[in-house]
């Protein structure tokens, strides 16, 4: 398939296929996704001892809460298309197809640390402020995948930076959503990580992520064409809402209280 930006001049013939092995395709979206842990092991390894994290634990926690959040990405992306996979049952289990949610992703992920830090005994919430960053980074790497499927792109348009996606005889032209959320997520890896060691209190990382990604992702959610809703409403939008407040709410209230107490 050929995707492109004309009005930049730049087009693209890709597959979603990187490569075969014993006959069996490797997909662009593993090869990220692969790439992506790679990277946060990196920097787990650059970052071990901070916020009393060891790299080992960092790593074992990482690994059980990815196998748990893709479960629950499925799940959450099964739920919310009951009418498909209630009259298809064997495709619930063929992930390879699509369908994984970024929210139910995060909301297992959470959980699977949650569990560990009762096995490792180690603090929960200065896990979650010290993998937060890599999960940003590993969200805007991943996009890229979206990139590869021809998918998670916006509705029609004719802004400058339209893409372009030609099937057969014709082509349309949308918002390219997938490199909104590429943008947004890079952004917040590269707050919190330059920021990581100046945290004011416990929770301060993940909260910076929930404000942006939650605002991010509300905004993001009305220019795209394939999500997932309840009636009119845009599960990802009412969702992303919800945690912009509630995050922000606690991170003005957190910052009050180290506010005071470094006064005092």
């Amino acid at each position: 398939m050929q995707i492109g930006f004309p009005n930049l001049n730049i087009f693209f013939n890709i597959d979603n296929i990187a490569f075969e092995i014993f006959g069996i395709s490797v997909y662009w979206y593993g090869v990220l996704f692969v790439f992506a842990y790679i990277i946060a092991l990196i920097l787990f390894r650059i970052n071990s001892g901070l916020y009393s994290i060891k790299w080992e634990d960092a790593f074992l926690t990482s690994a059980i809460s990815i196998f748990i959040g893709i479960i629950g990405a499925r799940i959450y992306y099964v739920l919310f298309n009951l009418e498909y996979y209630s009259n298809n049952i064997l495709q619930i289990f063929n992930i390879r197809s699509g369908g994984l949610a970024i929210y139910g992703g995060l909301i297992f992920g959470v959980l699977g640390i949650y569990i560990m830090s009762k096995i490792l005994k180690y603090d929960f919430i200065n896990m979650l402020d010290f993998i937060v960053p890599y999960v940003a980074l590993a969200q805007c790497i991943g996009r890229l995948g979206n990139f590869f499927n021809v998918e998670a792109y916006g509705y029609t348009t004719d802004v400058f930076w339209k893409m372009r996606i030609f099937m057969q005889d014709a082509f349309m032209d949308v918002h390219p959503t997938f490199i909104y959320e590429m943008i947004i997520t890079l952004s917040i890896f590269t707050i919190i990580y330059l920021l990581r060691k100046k945290r004011q209190f416990k929770g301060q990382p993940v909260l910076i992520y929930l404000i942006i990604y939650g605002l991010g992702r509300f905004i993001v959610e009305d220019f795209r064409a394939d999500s997932l809703m309840i009636g009119t409403f845009k599960v990802s939008q009412v969702l992303s809402l919800f945690i912009f407040l509630i995050a922000i709410s606690i991170y003005v209230y957190r910052f009050i209280k180290f506010n005071k107490k470094t006064v005092n």
